[in-house]
């Protein structure tokens, strides 16, 4: 019996290989491109997030240039179609170490109109007034890197709108923007409360609403949620049959986020990934984001039926 029901599992196994092997064919028979980069498109993110994922058996030097390449084409992307927003993460920091870089990309794009860059600390405890949401009371800020530019935008193509300067925000961001940020701010609180029962020896219990906690981690110092999320791993051949990872992007920026996985390879990538085991091409090159993949993800958030419940 035993051996029946082994050698059931094994047909449906080979049954769903052969199935998936021939979808897979046939997606690549009946490929259509993606619209063009200054296609009118029916709806674009606001808040575009591209979240990288570096391989670590890759050189340091490979991945920051495949990272920059990445970062630079990305911008200058957006800036094109009338994305304003952009989150730029990996987990381990890198792109935050080259923020510096990106500056003097956009410099030499726009020269003089680079409005400003704030590279904050890992902030202390705040010492505002406990329970308050006043403007004056400053929720901690969180780690990471903020970059303020002013283009003019060429929006000619869309909804018919003349060219006018459009301001862009960048934010480099990190792991530690994820869950150390939110221990520091529940630190803060609990530093906040105490203070207050010191203060109020009759005060209420402590009680905490989703607008406040909104407010200490997207506020004024803090990183607003996105509204679209590209997913792009470095070395695709790695993650192609993995599952999605978020690898500890800002959970609490990914509400109602929209995520496309970037698991475009090259067709003879393909046919070697279904042949060759994976150690024969997992430490390739890394590989850039593309303008296809880029735009094929614009496609797909603007082909969506329902959006925020809706």
């Amino acid at each position: 019996m035993p051996s029946l029901s082994y050698l059931v599992l094994l047909f449906l196994h080979g049954l769903y290989s052969v199935a998936y092997f021939a979808y897979s064919c046939w997606k690549r028979l009946v490929y259509a491109p993606p619209l063009s980069l200054t296609a009118p498109r029916r709806q674009l993110p606001k808040h575009l997030a591209i979240l990288f994922i570096p391989d670590s058996g890759t050189h340091y030097d490979l991945t920051e240039k495949c990272l920059l390449e990445s970062v630079y084409r990305v911008i200058d992307w957006s800036k094109e179609v009338g994305i304003n927003t952009l989150t730029l993460y990996d987990e381990h920091g890198l792109l935050r170490s080259l923020a510096p870089a990106i500056e003097r990309h956009l410099l030499a794009v726009v020269p003089s109109q680079l409005d400003d860059t704030d590279y904050p600390p890992t902030p202390p405890l705040s010492d505002c007034t406990p329970r308050s949401l006043s403007p004056d009371c400053a929720a901690p800020q969180l780690p990471f890197t903020t970059i303020n530019a002013s283009f003019d935008a060429d929006t000619h193509h869309m909804l018919g709108k003349p060219s006018a300067t459009r301001s862009t925000t960048i934010y480099v961001v990190s792991a530690d923007a994820s869950k150390p940020a939110i221990a520091a701010v529940a630190s803060t609180m609990a530093k906040e409360e105490a203070a207050y029962h010191k203060l109020e020896a009759d005060s209420p219990l402590f009680s905490l609403t989703i607008d406040e906690m909104k407010w200490r981690l997207e506020g004024k110092n803090g990183l607003p949620p996105a509204d679209f999320m590209i997913v792009h791993p470095l070395s695709p051949s790695k993650y192609n049959r993995t599952a999605l990872e978020l690898h500890s992007f800002p959970l609490f920026q990914t509400r109602l986020t929209e995520i496309h996985h970037n698991r475009l390879l090259a067709r003879h990538d393909a046919w070697i990934n279904w042949v060759l085991p994976s150690r024969f091409y997992s430490r390739r090159l890394p590989v850039p984001l593309t303008e296809v993949a880029f735009r094929e993800a614009l496609d797909d958030f603007a082909g969506a039926e329902m959006r925020f419940g809706k």
